[in-house]
């Protein structure tokens, strides 16, 4: 999730015009090199992560866009993307249920999908609300 710091490391300077460069505290921790690099004057960024939209950050974007997909279907295709960059399977289903302790209470309270000017439904076959776009998705 996108954490405290990420308004003044990532999302004050790039609204300056400045380059950013940033690595996520999970990458740091799970020993995975490099950063995320935004060139100066980029004229749009796209903040990712389920922690994009919270209440504490959605005030500093353009559009908050909510994706959202059936549960188990998501846990597939979280796992097969960690175990397709050489994550091994018992890793990744480690890693996975590690990281939904922290987001299952985090979106019971902050319920970000409630500030989404978009939302959208990757997995079609889900009996969508209304408002929701739905798109096909791998």
């Amino acid at each position: 999730m996108l954490r405290a710091g990420s308004v003044d490391g990532i999302i004050a300077p790039w609204r300056r015009g400045a380059a950013v460069d940033n690595q996520p505290p999970g990458w740091a921790s799970d020993g995975h090199p490099g950063s995320v690099k935004t060139p100066a004057d980029t004229r749009a960024l796209v903040v990712e992560g389920v922690g994009a939209g919270r209440a504490g950050l959605a005030a500093y974007g353009d559009l908050v866009v909510w994706v959202q997909s059936d549960r188990a279907e998501a846990r597939r295709r979280g796992l097969a993307r960690d175990i397709e960059q050489g994550r091994p399977p018992q890793d990744a289903d480690r890693v996975w249920d590690d990281w939904m302790v922290e987001e299952e209470p985090f979106l019971a309270a902050d319920r970000p999908w409630t500030r989404a000017g978009l939302v959208v439904n990757s997995t079609p076959d889900d009996a969508p609300d209304p408002r929701v776009t739905s798109v096909a998705s791998a």
